[in-house]
């Protein structure tokens, strides 16, 4: 039993696993070989540099519009 006013903490779990049989990021894709291990986290590095490069692109673009658009502003008040 609890004292009066005291609140229940949450534990979580912490414990190491061990092993290569594993469900990668989608349901079926599953790795039960150190082999399969290695290349699932080889792609899902891939996919992370390829998710960061697309960011910057964006963020590239972006800037590059608005420095246009400040351009367009600053002539039309002339």
């Amino acid at each position: 039993m609890e004292p009066v006013g005291m609140m229940m903490m949450m534990m979580m779990p912490m414990y190491f696993w061990r092993g290569n049989e594993m469900t990668w990021l989608f349901y079926g894709v599953d790795s039960t070989t150190s082999g399969q291990y290695a290349g699932g986290l080889i792609v899902v590095l891939l996919m992370g540099i390829v998710l960061e490069g697309i960011t910057y692109l964006r963020n590239y673009i972006y800037v590059k519009e608005q420095a246009k658009a400040i351009k367009k502003t600053e002539e039309l008040n002339k």
